[in-house]
């Protein structure tokens, strides 16, 4: 049953970009390519070593969503605190570590990645990353480095409520040999498996702060119980299966 209302929210926020997608407010603007001139210039070697010799460029779909953007924005800065606010609604997430002053790491075997962010603009936003990743179970771990970049707009849906447009981009380089076997023993593209990544990171943050949107009652909780430890799988939190953007009294239960 947990599983069944978690993916329901899922499945409300999916519902939620679809709506706006089709009638909302956002003006038309097409996203600037990666200049390295933007970036700092203790920076900018670091982003050059990717993105001069990317081995993999991939972009999630561009989504918009109801929420607060000061939430979206908060989620984002914090993706230790989204992550543990996944787990009080039953979801299962990878421990997030924050290194202070923008800078986050995570860790599952021989996988650790560490990123901070190098660009914080008022529409984009972009995070440098650099690490190791076991990208199949019979390949080792090989060293990666990346962008991931961010380019948001808020602005209001249809129904004039607030609301976030967004897109993800990652730019990878790694050993090209190793990704094209990973690649062949995962039956799939490699771009398609970042694609598929991407869609997963962006409604990380998206189902979140549309959720949070819905129930400010549970939100104010939630956030209140960050500095207690994880609750265990027995007493998750299981969310009310929030409602639909066309229907304000909700899904036939």
């Amino acid at each position: 049953m947990r599983r069944r209302r978690l993916r329901t929210v899922w499945l409300g926020a999916c519902a939620c970009v679809l709506a706006g997608l089709a009638s909302s407010a956002f003006g038309q603007t097409a996203d600037a390519p990666l200049d390295p001139n933007d970036f700092a210039a203790d920076v900018q070697p670091r982003v050059h070593a990717v993105i001069d010799q990317p081995t993999l460029t991939a972009h999630g779909p561009r989504e918009m969503f109801t929420c607060q953007p000061s939430m979206y924005r908060r989620l984002i800065d914090h993706p230790d605190q989204t992550v543990r606010l996944w787990r009080r609604l039953g979801a299962k997430c990878i421990e997030v570590q924050d290194g202070g002053g923008g800078r986050f790491a995570w860790q599952e075997g021989v996988s650790e990645v560490h990123w901070e962010v190098i660009l914080d603009g008022p529409t984009r936003r972009v995070w440098y990353a650099e690490g190791q990743v076991k990208p199949a179970l019979l390949i080792p771990a090989v060293p990666v480095k990346a962008l991931l970049v961010l380019d948001y707009v808020e602005g209001k849906d249809g129904a004039g409520r607030p609301a976030v447009r967004h897109q993800m981009q990652l730019i990878l380089h790694t050993d090209s040999r190793v990704m094209a076997l990973a690649t062949k023993m995962m039956g799939d593209s490699a771009p398609k498996t970042a694609e598929k990544f991407l869609a997963q990171l962006q409604m990380f943050y998206a189902a979140m702060a549309w959720y949070l949107d819905q129930h400010p009652d549970k939100a104010e909780k939630m956030f209140a119980s960050l500095g207690q430890p994880d609750p265990p799988d027995s007493t998750l939190h299981n969310p009310i299966p929030p409602r639909s953007p066309g229907d304000p009294q909700g899904p036939d239960r």
